[in-house]
């Protein structure tokens, strides 16, 4: 199932809906590269299931995260998506990130997946960017990069139907279903006891509400 650690303790998760959704990514994702747009409305549990496709489901030697804010620009979110990938990197963070990653690569071989959050945040020219990436990738033996955009419902579409207009391949969408009432209350419960563990242990997590931009050097 689907596992939430407490600091001790491993409570296990089991929503079928949510499995069923993080099976389908992983199924999607394991031989072949995609963009994926995983969307539903506010508060169906997009950032929690990103977590926990990463924890627990990814099996991409390389993965990198990028939650989206307000306060970033493309330069900011370049520079965090390929930070992950190569580390040590040094690109132009106003290069698109195909050039930049061709760069840094040298010719090498990648396998990497990117998990965005609240990726309705994006531009236009970051979700191009991005579906170059998945079908450059789609064309070279070496590479193997899938893209995962969790988002809220129908905000992305206009965009991704522009960049893959007229190819042979296109974005995928999975919609996040609600969770049954009996679903929503062992989520509620389980968080709870998580809480309780975490409080017993004076486990402390402060998470700031806002993020200073990223000052980027070269």
């Amino acid at each position: 199932g689907l596992y939430m650690t407490g600091s001790h303790d491993m409570i296990a998760l089991d929503l079928d809906s949510q499995i069923q959704l993080l099976s389908r990514i992983q199924f999607l994702t394991r031989f072949s590269s995609n963009l994926v747009q995983i969307t539903g409305e506010p508060g169906a549990g997009k950032t929690w299931l990103s977590e926990r496709y990463l924890e627990n489901w990814a099996n991409e030697p390389t993965q990198s995260l990028l939650i989206c804010n307000h306060s970033q620009q493309d330069a900011q979110h370049r520079a965090i998506i390929l930070r992950q990938i190569v580390r040590d990197g040094v690109f132009n963070e106003h290069d698109s990130m195909l050039q930049s990653l061709e760069y840094m690569l040298e010719g090498n071989g990648v396998h990497a997946l990117i998990v965005i959050d609240d990726a309705q945040r994006l531009s236009a020219s970051l979700i191009a960017e991005l579906w170059a990436l998945v079908t450059q990738a789609q064309q070279r033996d070496d590479w193997q990069i899938n893209v995962l955009l969790f988002s809220l419902r129908g905000k992305l579409n206009k965009w991704l139907h522009k960049v893959s207009y007229g190819q042979g391949v296109k974005p995928l969408e999975l919609e996040i279903s609600p969770l049954a009432d009996n679903e929503r209350e062992m989520f509620i419960e389980v968080m709870m006891v998580n809480r309780q563990l975490d409080a017993a242990q004076h486990v402390i997590m402060i998470i700031p509400l806002w993020t200073p931009p990223l000052s980027v050097e070269l």
